[in-house]
C-alpha cells in the first residue's frame, strides 16, 4: 500500500480497498492523500466511509469538506450527504441536500432509487411522497418503495392514490400479505366501500395467504385453576393499547387468569401500566409467522386475543395457525379478519348490532354498553373552562390522524363553520408539522369558503401538551367512516363533548359506542344534516356547554366508559366461554 502514491493512484487503490472490505487500509489512503492534496472525491469517499462504520462525526467533517471543494455534488452525492446530516440531528439541512437532489437529476440511476426510497422515511410527508414517487418511477419492482408511498399517501387521506399505490406493490411481490393488510385498513376510511365489498376483500386476503394453514397441533396441558390468556400486539407502547388493555388487565383475577404478551413490535419498550399488570412477557418481534406461533403454543395458552388483526405490525399468519384452544379478536381491529381459525370478535350492541349488514367469519359476542374500557392517563391536566366564554366565539376542533379526514369530512366540518358564523375550527396532528400538508389541508377548506382566519392547524406536542390544548376547544367534531377511539375517549377527559356521525361499519359506530358508555347519546347524529344541524345548536348554547363541561370528568370517572372492574368481568365471562 503506497501512501505517497499520486492523487489518482491513491483514489483507485482506496476504492480496491473498499471492494475488498478493507475498510481500515481504505480509509489510511484517503486519509494520507488529504493530508497533502484537496481532493474533493476522496473527502466523499471517506465520508461514505465513515457513514458506514457509523461515525457521522468524522463522516459529516469529510461530506462538508467534499462540498465545499467541489459544491455541484451529484445526487447521489447529496442524498449521502443529507443521510448523515439526518443522523447528525441537521434535519433542515438534510431536507435541502434532498430537495437539491430530486431537482437535478430526473433520470437518477437505480441505487439511487434505493437510497431515496431509503431515506424517504426519515422526511417531511411531503418531500417523502415526492422522494418515493422518484423511487417507483426509477424502479417499479421495488414493492417495499411502493408500500411505504401507499402509507405516506393514506396518512395525508389520499385514498385512491394510496389504494393504486398498494396495488403496485401487489403488482410486484404478489405474496407480500402487509400490503394486502394495508389496502384494507384504508379500505375503512373510504364511506363508498359497502358492507359487502369489505368482507368479500377480507376473504379475499384469507384465500390468498391464509387457504391451506391449519390449526396447530397443541401440546397437551395438565389441568389448572388459572386460564392462561395470551395477547398480541406490536403496541404495547403508549397510546389506544395501553389505554383500553390497561384497565382490563389490572382487573382480571390473577387467581383465576395466567397473563402473557407477545409483543411483536420494535424494541422492547412497554407502557409502564401494562409492565406491571402481565406477568409474562415475550419480545417476539424478530419471530417469523411459523416460530411466533410455536413459541405461543409452547406456553400452553387457553385463549389468544389478538389486538391488532390487519393493522399495521399485526401477525394475521400467526393467529391463522392458531396457536392456542381459541382465538379471540379485539380491541385495534375493527372488522372480520376474514379467517377461519379465529373464534370469536368482541363488540357491542351499538358497533355490532344484531340487524348490522357487517359480516364476521368469527362468532360476535357483545360487551355493553362499550366494546372498550378507557384508562385515562395520570399526567392529563385539569379540564378548563369552555374557551368560547371568554373569547366570544365557538371552536370546533380534531386531534384525529389526518388520514381520518378525507374529503367528505372536510365538507361536513365546512358545513358546520358555515351554519356557525364567527366559529372557528381547530385541527391538529402529527402529520401537520410538514407544511405542505398544512397548506393542502387549508386549501380544502378554502375551496368550501372558509377563510384562513377561521383554522388553526398544529402540529406535534408531547402528550400532555396536547391534552391541555383541549383548552382551546369546545366541541369536538369526530371523523367519519373512520372514528376516532383513543381520541374521542381524551376529548371527553378533557371535558371536551364529542360529534359523532353514526355509519354501519363497526368503525364508523366506534365513537357512538364510546358516547353511548359515557351517557351521551345525544352527540350521536343520524347523517351529514343532522351532524351540522347538531353541532350548530349544540354552539348556540355556550352556558349550557360550560355547565356540562366541567361536571364531565367526574360523569366519565365514575361511569361505565372507565369501570375496569365491570369491564373486566364482563371480559372474563368471554375468555371462560372460548376456552370451553
Amino acid at each position: 500500500m503506497n501512501t505517497e502514491a499520486s492523487p489518482q493512484a491513491a483514489l483507485a487503490q482506496a476504492r480496491e480497498c473498499m471492494r475488498a472490505r478493507d475498510l481500515d487500509g481504505a480509509a489510511l489512503l484517503l486519509e494520507s492523500l488529504l493530508s497533502r492534496h484537496d481532493v474533493a472525491e476522496a473527502a466523499l469517499m471517506l465520508g461514505a466511509l465513515r457513514a458506514e462504520q457509523s461515525d457521522f462525526p468524522r463522516a459529516l467533517a469529510q461530506l462538508e469538506k467534499a462540498f465545499r471543494l467541489q459544491p455541484s455534488q451529484p445526487p447521489g452525492a447529496r442524498l449521502l450527504y443529507a443521510n448523515v446530516l439526518l443522523d447528525s440531528g441537521q434535519d433542515q439541512q438534510a431536507e435541502a441536500q434532498v430537495r437539491s437532489a430530486l431537482a437535478q437529476s430526473p433520470n437518477s440511476p437505480l441505487g439511487e432509487a434505493r437510497t431515496l426510497f431509503r431515506l424517504a422515511r426519515r422526511m417531511p410527508l411531503a418531500i417523502s411522497i415526492e422522494m418515493l414517487q422518484r423511487s417507483v418511477a426509477l424502479d417499479p419492482a421495488n414493492a417495499d418503495a411502493w408500500n411505504d408511498l401507499g402509507n405516506a399517501l393514506a396518512n395525508i387521506a389520499q385514498l385512491e392514490p394510496a389504494r393504486h399505490a398498494y396495488r403496485q406493490a401487489l403488482r410486484a411481490d404478489p405474496a407480500y400479505h402487509q400490503v394486502e393488510s394495508n389496502l384494507l385498513v384504508t379500505l375503512h376510511y373510504d364511506p363508498d366501500v359497502d358492507a359487502q365489498v369489505m368482507f368479500d376483500a377480507h376473504l379475499d386476503w384469507a384465500r390468498r395467504h391464509a387457504s391451506g394453514i391449519a390449526p396447530m397441533v397443541l401440546p397437551s396441558r395438565a389441568p389448572s385453576p388459572r386460564l392462561r390468556v395470551g395477547f398480541l400486539s406490536p403496541a404495547f407502547t403508549p397510546g389506544p393499547t395501553a389505554a383500553f388493555l390497561a384497565p382490563l388487565a389490572k382487573h382480571l383475577d390473577p387467581a383465576r387468569h395466567e397473563l402473557f404478551a407477545y409483543n411483536v413490535g420494535p424494541g422492547q419498550g412497554i407502557e409502564a401500566r401494562l409492565a406491571g399488570a402481565i406477568g409474562n412477557w415475550r419480545h417476539a418481534a424478530h419471530d417469523d409467522d411459523a416460530t411466533l406461533a410455536r413459541r405461543i403454543a409452547a406456553d400452553s395458552i387457553d385463549v389468544l386475543v389478538d389486538l391488532a388483526g390487519h393493522t399495521p405490525g399485526g401477525r394475521p399468519l400467526a393467529v391463522a395457525r392458531k396457536p392456542a384452544r381459541a382465538i379471540v379478536e379485539w380491541l385495534d381491529y375493527f372488522d372480520t379478519t376474514g379467517l377461519e381459525n379465529v373464534d370469536f370478535i368482541v363488540g357491542d350492541t351499538v358497533a355490532t348490532p344484531a340487524d348490522t349488514a357487517q359480516r364476521f367469519t368469527e362468532r360476535v359476542v357483545n360487551i355493553d354498553p362499550c366494546r372498550f374500557c378507557f384508562e385515562a392517563p395520570d399526567h392529563a391536566p385539569a379540564v378548563a373552562c369552555t374557551p368560547a366564554a371568554k373569547n366570544g366565539f365557538v371552536t370546533f376542533g380534531s386531534f384525529n390522524r389526518l388520514s381520518k379526514m378525507p374529503a367528505p369530512v372536510i365538507a361536513v366540518w365546512a358545513r358546520v363553520l358555515r351554519a356557525t358564523p364567527g366559529s372557528r375550527l381547530l385541527v391538529k396532528n402529527n402529520a401537520l408539522a410538514d407544511a405542505v400538508t398544512r397548506e393542502n389541508f387549508m386549501q380544502a377548506l378554502l375551496d368550501h369558503g372558509i377563510t384562513r382566519d377561521r383554522v388553526d392547524l398544529r402540529g406535534p406536542s408531547p402528550h400532555a401538551a396536547m391534552l391541555a390544548e383541549y383548552a382551546d376547544m369546545d366541541i369536538a367534531l369526530d371523523t367519519f367512516p373512520y372514528n376516532g377511539g383513543l381520541t374521542t375517549c381524551e376529548a371527553l377527559w378533557m371535558g371536551v363533548p364529542v360529534l359523532a356521525l353514526l355509519g354501519g361499519a363497526m368503525i364508523s359506530r366506534q365513537s357512538a359506542s364510546l358516547l353511548r358508555a359515557a351517557g351521551m347519546d345525544e352527540w350521536v347524529a343520524a347523517d351529514g344534516a343532522d351532524f351540522v344541524r347538531r353541532a350548530a345548536a349544540f354552539a348556540a348554547d355556550v352556558p349550557a356547554l360550560d355547565r356540562a363541561r366541567a361536571q364531565r370528568r367526574g360523569s366519565i370517572a365514575s361511569g361505565a366508559l372507565t369501570d375496569g372492574a365491570r369491564f373486566a368481568r364482563a371480559f372474563a365471562a368471554i375468555l371462560e366461554g372460548a376456552a370451553r
